[in-house]
Parts: structure tokens; sequence; C-alpha cells
């Protein structure tokens, strides 16, 4: 199985994030896992080492890929408050050359299910599967002010399953976003519109138990795959979890971060890792 990530790592700290996501998939991930990291050169060797690390120590496999866009920087109005890195995904159809599948995955998403199933998906008549994104619902004329899109076709890119193979055949993915990303600068929502313009048509909806957007309701113990696309990040679990639910994210998160990542972690307890897991 295929997994994609992308980061741009100016301080050094967001790769714990990417962390945390890969370390949930390989808990969770029955079939070995081959992890492809798109990144730059703010990447620096001690993560990768720690990348490299986490997934040898499993069984699993660590691939890097390093990224080079034609862009400034300063071209696109939503990186001022986004990343660069949001953008190496388009890449994924030159990158992963002779690989026909793979997962795309952002870093605030923590996993509890098997990927397996979304990964064997039927897309053979598809160039990808993904989400509805309901944030449309709430604000669609933020959505399409800029890119030529259908509202009720536009999927949430946090989380795809792209057929390389089918992409391949119909579409030159990188060179077709950085157009439209030129064209349009001024878009919030960058490359996910891009994508969206180019292949919202081509896309098949899932459930959104793979792309799931929580809230402090919501029953964090349930099989899905989380994502904080919203106001908050599973590292600010302790800020807007409570009970169970802040017990969850103890385990996948704040335990994992201080156990591999050896992060400060400003809470009221400390951490003993146990084989069973984390207790407190």
């Amino acid at each position: 199985m295929h997994v994609v990530l992308a980061l741009q790592d100016k301080t050094g700290d967001y790769s714990r994030h990417a962390g945390v996501t890969m370390q949930s998939v390989l808990e969770n991930t029955k079939e070995q896992v081959c992890f492809h990291l798109f990144h730059d050169e703010t990447l620096s060797d001690k993560n990768k080492e720690r990348f490299e690390t986490l997934c040898a120590d499993s069984g699993h496999l660590m691939r890097f890929h390093a990224i080079s866009l034609p862009l400034a920087e300063d071209t696109l109005n939503a990186i001022k408050y986004l990343s660069m890195g949001t953008l190496y995904r388009l890449a994924i159809a030159d990158q992963l050359e002779g690989i026909d599948r793979a997962i795309y995955l952002d870093s605030d998403i923590v996993v509890t299910l098997d990927l397996a199933d979304f990964y064997a998906m039927d897309v053979s008549d598809y160039s990808i599967a993904a989400v509805f994104d309901k944030g449309v619902q709430r604000n669609p004329r933020l959505y399409n002010r800029y890119f030529p899109v259908d509202l009720k076709k536009y999927f949430n890119a946090g989380v795809i399953l792209f057929n390389l193979a089918e992409i391949r055949k119909r579409h030159d993915l990188f060179r077709e976003c950085m157009e439209l990303l030129q064209r349009y600068p001024k878009d919030p929502f960058t490359d996910q519109s891009a994508l969206n313009a180019v292949l919202q048509d081509e896309c098949k909806m899932v459930d959104d138990r793979y792309n799931f957007v929580p809230n402090e309701n919501s029953g964090l113990s349930e099989k899905k795959v989380w994502h904080f696309a919203g106001g908050y990040k599973p590292r600010e679990a302790r800020v807007y979890l409570r009970g169970a639910n802040k017990n969850f994210f103890i385990v996948y998160v704040l335990g994992f971060l201080e156990r591999f990542w050896r992060s400060r972690i400003s809470f009221s307890v400390r951490w003993k890792y146990r084989a069973g897991g984390w207790r407190y």
C-alpha cells in the first residue's frame, strides 16, 4: 500500500505532525505500507532519520521525494497563511512512476481504521476517490469565487485515493494544476481548487468515514479517518477535548509526540510508555 504525505518544514516542527498521521496509519493497517514523503530542502536530516526509524521499527517502508515548484512563494495569496508544501501533492503522478494507485493524506489527520479497504476500492472508471467537502454548504461563494468548479461535485483534497494509471492516460496533472494556480492566484484553497477543476468530473464520491471533520462532540473512538481541517488540530487536544475523547488523543497524539519526537508537551501530567499503551 502506497501512502503519500507532503510538507514544508521551515521551523523543523511540522514533521512531527506528519509523524502522528503516519503512526496512526501503522497502528491500524495490517498490510505493509510504503510511505512517500514529498518535501523540499526544509526537511532536516534529523527528521528524515526519525521518519525512517518509525517505519523500519515496524517493518514498513519510507521513501523521500524532493519537490521543486515553478512558483515563487509570493505568487499565490493563500500561501501567506498556508504553506508551499500543500502544493507538492500535485506532482504525485510524476513522482510515483510505475505505481498505479496511492492514498494521499494531509498531516492534520489521525487514522483509526484499516486503510486497506479504501486503497482496494474499485476506481477503474475514475481518476480519484474522495469525500464531498461539506464546507461548500456553509460558504458556497468562497469556493467558486475564482475557479470554475461545480460545487455539487466539490471534494475535500485532504484524503484522496489517486488512480494514477488512469490520471496519466487523461492528464498532465502537475502542469494543468500549476497553470490554473497561476491563472487564479487569489483563490483561498489553492491546490484543492485546482484539483477540483481538473478532476471533479472523474471523482468517485465515497463515505465520509474516509475523511471526517470532527467537532468536540464527535465520538472519537469510531473507526474513521479523522481530519482536523477546522479551527483546531490534534496537537491542541488538551484545549477542546474532554473525557474519553481526550484520552483517545493522548494515545495517538500527545503520547506519540513525547515518545518518538521528544516534544515538550505543556500538559499537567507525565507520561510513561508501557507495552499496553500510554498510562496516565
